[in-house]
């Protein structure tokens, strides 16, 4: 299934680059983590955001577009299994939210999960509970979620009243955000949102090594004799053949996305 794989530049414009705001020297969000540029922190990445660190805008951008690559890509991945493709206003809000609050946040989030059985009504509200960092409710994130799931309903932005700069400043969004489910509520969360792929996982784990015990059982069992029938070299160049088969049958780690 095939959906969206990069974000919209107008979103990234309208929601990521406003949301998070140029810092071209490194600052403590209102959580305490190093950030610098658009919302980098060392997290996600190549550069280690350090105290007194500077940077230019064209250094910013870059940093911002090879971040957003990653959750790009992470975020394809995890709507692989989603019953209908992602309309690209949608893929946005959701690389938008992963952005801010990690991969794995959202992977066992039950905005996920509403997704991808196709309530997208419901996905559109969770949106809205991912505004807590630290215990409390933050205003720079009940902004930016608000605006993510007008984005993730309609692809635009309804008009919002200016700011000052210090309203911006006090009101930063954090970037290690509380997860709004309980930890019972993500573990199966997970196993719903991971349960196509684990089950691929095994299948192909149970495949391969029924490649690999076959030939071995055959000879036990008086069946075959591959000795006898192709010789002891023949023999051995066929187990190398199930190994190899077996390795790539099995390439892909049980459970987790290929």
């Amino acid at each position: 299934m095939t959906g969206p794989m990069s974000m919209s530049a107008d979103c990234r414009r309208q929601i990521t680059e406003r949301s998070e705001g140029l810092r071209l020297v490194a600052y403590r969000d209102c959580v305490g983590v190093l950030t610098i540029g658009y919302g980098h922190t060392s997290r996600a990445g190549a550069p280690v955001v350090k105290a007194g660190m500077k940077i230019d805008e064209a250094e910013a951008d870059a940093i911002l577009s090879r971040d957003l690559l990653a959750f790009e890509r992470g975020v394809a991945a995890l709507l692989a299994r989603a019953k209908a493709p992602a309309q690209q206003h949608e893929f946005d809000a959701l690389v938008d939210l992963a952005f801010n609050v990690g991969l794995g946040s959202l992977k066992s989030s039950s905005l996920l999960r509403a997704f991808i059985s196709g309530d997208r009504v419901r996905a559109a509200q969770k949106f809205l509970d991912w505004n807590r960092a630290g215990g409390r409710e933050i205003a720079g994130l009940t902004a930016r979620r608000n605006r993510d799931r007008a984005w993730f309903l309609t692809g635009r932005l309804a008009p919002e009243p200016v700011r000052f700069e210090a309203e911006s400043i006090a009101d930063d969004c954090a970037h290690r955000v509380d997860h709004p489910d309980s930890i019972p509520v993500r573990t199966g969360n997970l196993l719903l949102n991971e349960r196509t792929n684990a089950m691929k996982g095994y299948r192909t784990l149970v495949v391969g090594l029924a490649l690999a015990i076959a030939p071995a059982a055959l000879q036990y069992l008086g069946a075959v004799d591959w000795s006898a029938l192709i010789g002891p070299r023949g023999a051995f160049f066929v187990s190398g053949l199930v190994a190899v088969a077996m390795r790539a049958i099995t390439t892909t780690p049980v459970g987790k996305s290929s």
